[in-house]
């Protein structure tokens, strides 16, 4: 796998990209944090609602249980505060950073991948002038001039390598170097 191209504006772009991916990654964190923290906020009362109970609970008879049920009561509004900051802060962490995980990971995995085959058969022109002609958009090979494909089949020198070059060119690696040979003729 190849990470980087060697193309220095795809490189670039790149580089860009995953210093903004970080970046919001490490911005989704803060926004959780603070989700989190807002909602914490309202622990307070239910901590003074269970402090008022404790007080009341030290008092006689009915007192003393109306004092324990409230006490109660505050502690679980406080435990289930906690528990709800803590899941919203996870939530909005994980909504955020996948939201862009989901985008970006399958793209930098394909394009890794993708970049790795290409150098493995890099010295097989012939193999990158067909994946050239079979899955690049028309109007890129266009920019080779009339009939590249064909070119290629007649076996016209540098035929194959314009192809080649222009799907290593897809993934921001360097070109083969080829003369020209005859297609079906064994590579490097």
């Amino acid at each position: 796998m190849k990470w980087y191209a060697d193309a220095p504006a795809m490189r670039a772009r790149q580089v860009v990209t995953d210093v903004v991916v970080v970046l919001w990654c490490l911005t989704s964190t803060r926004v959780a944090v603070a989700t989190s923290s807002v909602l914490r906020q309202v622990q307070e009362p239910t901590e003074r609602l269970r402090s008022a109970g404790d007080l009341l609970a030290d008092g006689p008879g009915p007192v003393g249980d109306a004092g324990e049920r409230l006490a109660a009561a505050g502690t679980k509004a406080h435990d289930a505060v906690g528990r709800a900051s803590l899941v919203l802060g996870l939530v909005v962490a994980v909504v955020l950073m996948g939201w862009v995980a989901a985008r970006w990971v399958p793209r930098r995995v394909h394009h890794a991948r993708e970049a790795g085959a290409v150098l493995a058969l890099h010295r097989d022109v012939d193999a990158l002038a067909l994946r050239a002609a079979t899955t690049l958009p028309l109007h890129r090979l266009a920019r080779l001039g009339p009939d590249p494909v064909a070119r290629w089949r007649r076996g016209e020198p540098g035929a194959a390598a314009q192809l080649a070059a222009l799907q290593c060119q897809e993934f921001g690696v360097h070109p083969p170097h080829d003369p020209g040979r005859p297609p079906g003729s064994t590579s490097g």
